[in-house]
């Protein structure tokens, strides 16, 4: 799949998750059952922590849709649920789009520095947790 780009070279997490045809959040709106919002979730994290690092981010964030489903289900809440599950969407655009921002400006301050060191992505990677999001449901 390929990710709309802004012309700074970012992907533009606005229409991936904002679009009314395209984007996540859409997606989850359209999901009317608990298996289908479940499936939706999970399709979704798995097409964003689609790298061997970020294993340990799929497994956070389907073990807490996994959650978030059962609690709906028993509870027999399926509007909390779905809102739930809508909140830890945008929670991860949130994550998405300080992460972009956090790119072009370590991009602009190494071109300006003239310096490659390739310390740059493992710093931001450690300083960026996306599973943030998953904290912030728990309160």
């Amino acid at each position: 799949m390929s990710w709309p780009h802004k012309e700074d070279g970012t992907i533009d997490w606005d229409i991936v998750f904002d679009d009314p045809n395209i984007g996540l959040e859409s997606l989850v709106g359209r999901a009317h059952s608990p298996g289908a919002l479940s499936q939706c979730a999970h399709v979704i994290v798995h097409s964003l922590f689609i790298r061997k690092e970020d294993a340990v981010y799929r497994q956070a964030f389907n073990h807490m849709i996994d959650e978030l489903i059962q609690s709906g289900e028993k509870t027999q809440d399926g509007p909390r649920m779905h809102d739930l599950v809508l909140k830890l969407v945008h929670e991860i655009k949130a994550n998405r789009v300080k992460h972009a921002q956090r790119y072009l400006e370590e991009s602009a301050a190494k071109a300006a520095a003239a310096t490659a060191d390739g310390e740059g992505a493992q710093s931001r990677r450690a300083e960026h947790d996306p599973t943030d999001a998953l904290r912030i449901l728990k309160s």
